[in-house]
């Protein structure tokens, strides 16, 4: 990971890490994504797959990116998985808390950046199911992605689900 120059890490969750970093070849702010026991479980492994591979296939403007994947020192001992994704300097999570004042033309921009990536990911077959402020993210430029990660599932997969509770969408706003 030499490539890589760790600036800040931040705890996102109990099975995964996300770091700030400097990426030396691109010259540019990254986000490195640390999963953690990644083998621990056979339906983690089988969403992180799925993560990972609509991640190299899917690409528009408002949808993160998926810069890299960095293959392990020594496979033996492999048990994290690191993906880099572009940087994000906020998600809407955090705006929302802030108390500052968001103007119906910022209300109407980031609206039309969500549904124009969205549309592209139902264009490509498929739901995002997770879809909150949290998984929306930010530049200084007010450019918005949406964060794609394993609660994404393609249309042909939705045959297979059982249970109809497993493709209801959770949307919520912070108030």
């Amino acid at each position: 990971m030499a490539r890589y120059i760790p600036l800040f890490s931040d705890m996102r969750a109990h099975c995964q890490q996300v770091a700030e970093a400097y990426d030396t070849l691109r010259d540019k702010r990254v986000a490195i994504k640390r999963v953690i026991n990644v083998f621990d479980r056979a339906q983690d492994c089988i969403r992180l797959f799925r993560e990972i591979y609509i991640l190299r296939h899917v690409h528009h403007s408002n949808l993160v990116t998926l810069l890299d994947v960095i293959p392990p020192k020594d496979y033996d001992s492999f048990r994290d998985l690191y993906l880099v994704f572009e940087y994000a300097d906020t998600d809407l999570q955090k705006l929302f808390c802030l108390p500052q004042y968001l103007n119906i033309r910022h209300v109407q921009v980031f609206l039309h950046q969500l549904l124009h990536g969205l549309k592209h990911m139902h264009a490509c077959a498929i739901v995002h199911r997770d879809l909150k402020p949290a998984n929306i993210l930010l530049n200084e430029t007010l450019s918005l992605k949406v964060l794609v990660y394993h609660h994404t599932i393609s249309f042909g997969l939705l045959s297979a689900i059982s249970s109809q509770s497993d493709i209801l969408p959770m949307i919520y706003i912070c108030y």
